[in-house]
């Protein structure tokens, strides 16, 4: 796969099938084939309605959907700033170990520092909810440093 490319782009209205065959993925992944409860019909009403609870960027390998990433904007009290949480980073299993992760990341965290921060983006403000990522992934250590640090 060394040809290959990863394009990480916001998901649309259209994704939402995609989108849903990748949460049942981190579902079976995460061993919890059957909490998913969500539907297209919730995904794209709270995706893409009036009023989005999360975006997606979804990351795209040679031109087929690789992963996703679901986040949310926060606000920091203290820091009186908008932020943004990472809620979801799913990779299939298949295609992981090609660098899909790095670009996903480096995008959430550029697009961070362009929308609300005005100083270098800021690791507190990305968080994740799956706190045994890190320890399940041992990619993660170092690609969480490769995302603040690009170069």
């Amino acid at each position: 796969m060394g040809d290959s490319t990863t394009v990480i782009r916001p998901a649309v209205r259209a994704d939402v099938p995609v989108i849903l065959e990748l949460i049942h993925g981190l579902a079976e992944y995460e061993n919890e084939p059957d909490a998913v409860v969500a539907s297209e019909d919730l995904l794209a009403q709270h995706l893409f309605g009036t009023q989005p609870g999360a975006e997606v960027a979804i990351a795209d390998l040679d031109g087929r959907p690789a992963g996703f990433a679901l986040f949310f904007h926060n606000f920091s009290t203290f820091r009186g700033r908008r932020g943004l949480y990472l809620e979801d980073l799913f990779v299939r299993p298949a295609l992981r170990g090609h660098g899909i992760g790095k670009p996903i990341k480096v995008h959430l965290a550029s697009r961070n520092e362009r929308a609300f921060h005005p100083r270098a983006y800021n690791p507190p403000n990305c968080v994740s909810t799956r706190r045994d990522w890190n320890r399940n992934n041992a990619h993660a250590a170092p690609l969480n440093t490769r995302a603040r640090d690009p170069q």
